[in-house]
C-alpha cells in the first residue's frame, strides 16, 4: 500500500531545500517518466541516478535555491503541487519561479513526475 502522497511531497520539498541530491533521487522509481521544461519539450525515462546528477547540477548553478511550497491538490496516488523557486542566479540576480508538478507515486516511488513553469528569457 501506498503512503499518503501528501506526506511523501513534505518529505521531498523538505529534502530539496537541504539540496541533497543524492537523497533526492531516492524519491524516485528506477525507471520514473520526467517532463520539464529545462529538459525541452517532450516527456523523458531517466533513471533515479540520472535525476540526481540532473539536481546536483541544478544546486551547483543556484546555489540558494529554496522551494516554497503554496498548496497541494492530492488525488489517489498523485498529487500536483504549487510552488515558488527563489534563489539568486551567478550574475546575482534574483529568481523567482512560479512552477507547478504533477507527481504520480506507485510502491512509495515516484514514477511520473511532470513539471509546468514558464521558463522563457524575459
Amino acid at each position: 500500500t501506498d503512503a499518503n502522497p501528501e506526506a511523501l511531497v513534505s518529505a521531498y520539498f523538505e529534502t530539496f531545500n537541504k539540496h541533497d541530491a543524492s537523497a533526492l533521487g531516492l524519491f524516485y522509481a528506477d525507471s520514473c517518466d520526467m517532463k520539464d521544461p529545462s529538459l525541452g519539450t517532450a516527456k523523458r525515462r531517466m533513471s533515479a541516478t540520472d535525476i540526481s546528477k540532473k539536481y546536483a547540477d541544478m544546486f551547483a548553478y543556484f546555489k540558494t535555491l529554496k522551494d516554497s511550497v503554496i498548496a497541494t491538490y492530492p488525488s489517489g496516488n498523485c498529487i500536483t503541487v504549487e510552488f515558488i523557486s527563489i534563489g539568486t542566479l551567478p550574475d546575482s540576480s534574483k529568481l523567482y519561479l512560479p512552477i507547478c508538478t504533477v507527481f504520480e507515486f506507485k510502491d512509495r516511488k515516484i514514477i511520473k513526475d511532470i513539471t509546468y513553469y514558464n521558463n522563457a528569457n524575459e
